[in-house]
């Protein structure tokens, strides 16, 4: 008899460490603000070995030498139709040098980094280019996402230089590739300076880079292998939560295992006239919800005098007035796509509260 209810609590364990899924509605949607507080020598920051049950406490170990702000935007906020470059991106980051853009892609499978436009240029091995656009999406988040799970992801992007050296006049292309292998391999309690996080995810990310050369001698659009250059492989960690700001914590390490940096992040949530809305405020049933059925909303918590719907671009699909004391409120989803779509709930024309829903086809 014990050894039944040994088992049976072992198993209730094992579902319930296993329950934790890093889904659609914890990645990001426009104007929604993080700020990384970036170690950039990570000398205190101790990689445990993986497992479940883990307690994580680096309250003490940052000394913050960088802070760098992440504010995703709506494509069309990017200006001189850079935006065409790039379109299957959903958001944009504006960097912190004038003219830099991060293109991101959000979709039922993960977030990715499309490329990147510099209006000044980067610096790649000698030659200056103003985008880097991934024929293959670079890979930052999964989902969904839980205990145990694995993706491999392959990321490549490449540019066509006329060398002067080796083959005077002929083409060259360089492919750079990046092998992805990501592992949630470690569940468990989190502390950073900002605060304790009772569960969350880590996810370990091998990453091998790879440079390939190929030369068109006759510049007839027939390229034949040059050389190619492999790098040693890396390791990446990334302490995953539920809700805004799902990246509470990150490390980089070199081939050796060495932390070569570390940051922790903030959210501010949604930022602009909903800077200090409260996100849990409402509930939102079913969540997601399958097109054509009602949402029901939950506003005992808020004085609410009208909503709106809005999809990731910041386009109102839907907007009502309510009358002063609704507590309940069902809203009908034929008219919106499958998609990620946040809820406002408006006081006196200010914004009172914010939420996240999906909608699947």
């Amino acid at each position: 008899m014990k050894k039944n209810i040994l088992l049976t609590v072992l198993l209730l364990q094992a579902v319930f460490m296993h329950a934790q899924s890093i889904g659609y509605l914890d990645l990001p949607v426009a104007g929604e603000l993080w700020i990384e507080f970036k170690d950039t020598v990570g000398a205190n920051i101790a990689i445990t070995p993986s497992g479940t049950s883990q307690v994580w406490n680096y309250q003490s170990n940052f000394n913050v030498h960088d802070t760098i702000l992440f504010q995703p935007q709506t494509i069309s906020s990017v200006p001189n139709n850079i935006d065409t470059l790039y379109p299957q991106s959903t958001l944009v980051n504006f960097e912190e040098t004038p003219g830099d853009y991060t293109f991101l892609k959000i979709d039922f499978t993960g977030m990715y980094i499309k490329g990147f436009h510099s209006d000044l240029g980067f610096d790649v091995a000698g030659f200056t280019l103003n985008d880097m656009n991934y024929s293959n999406d670079l890979l930052y988040i999964p989902i969904p996402f839980q205990l145990g799970d694995v993706v491999q992801n392959t990321a490549t992007y490449h540019y066509i230089f006329q060398d002067n050296n080796l083959y005077p006049g002929a083409n060259v292309r360089v492919t750079y590739t990046t092998f992805q292998d990501l592992e949630s391999e470690s569940q468990g309690e989190l502390t950073t300076p900002l605060g304790n996080y009772p569960s969350v995810l880590r996810v370990r990310e091998m990453i091998t880079k790879n440079v390939l050369y190929e030369v068109d001698s006759f510049n007839i659009g027939n390229f034949y292998y040059l050389t190619d250059l492999t790098a040693a492989t890396t390791t990446a960690y990334k302490w995953l939560k539920n809700g805004p700001n799902c990246v509470v914590m990150s490390a980089v390490l070199d081939e050796f295992n060495n932390v070569l940096s570390a940051s922790y992040y903030s959210s501010s949530g949604l930022v602009g006239n909903e800077s200090n809305t409260n996100q849990s405020a409402i509930t939102i049933m079913p969540n997601p919800v399958h097109q054509g059925e009602n949402i029901s909303i939950n506003l005992n918590k808020v004085e609410a005098h009208s909503v709106a719907i809005f999809d990731l671009s910041g386009r109102a699909l839907f907007q009502k007035q309510i009358v002063a004391g609704t507590q309940q409120l069902n809203i009908q989803t034929e008219k919106l796509a499958g998609g990620l779509y946040y809820l406002k709930v408006y006081n006196n024309n200010q914004t009172e509260s914010i939420s996240k829903f999906v909608v699947t086809e």
